[in-house]
This record gives structure tokens, C-alpha cells and sequence, in this order.
């Protein structure tokens, strides 16, 4: 019985955790297209802002992963 209540509750926290990545996910998406709308907003450096922003968005996510 108790077995089941910790797997239960091991579950819970699981699914938490799951919904907790999904956010975190889709707050950086949101951020990074803020951040492109705002830099492109200058033509001059457009280009190297998206470079930037890309190789940035790149270690990001492999640092996270």
C-alpha cells in the first residue's frame, strides 16, 4: 500500500515537473521573439542581431539540455 502511494505521489511530482518545463519552454520562446522584434526594429544590424540572437538561443538550449 505504501508502495503505491509513493509511486502515486512520485507521478504527481513527475507531471508537475513536466508542466513546469513546458512553461519555462514557451517563456523563452515568447522572450526570444520579443527580443528579435526589438533588435529588428534597427535595420543597420539586423543581420548580426539574428546571428547573435541565434548562436545565443543555441548555447542556451544546449547548456539546458
Amino acid at each position: 500500500m505504501e508502495t503505491r502511494a509513493a509511486n502515486h505521489v512520485a507521478a504527481e511530482e513527475h507531471r508537475c515537473d513536466l508542466a513546469k518545463s513546458s512553461r519555462m519552454k514557451k517563456a523563452r520562446s515568447v522572450d526570444f521573439g520579443r527580443f528579435l522584434r526589438s533588435s529588428l526594429r534597427n535595420p543597420a544590424d539586423s543581420s548580426t542581431v539574428v546571428a547573435s540572437a541565434f548562436s545565443q538561443r543555441a548555447a542556451r538550449d544546449n547548456f539546458s539540455n
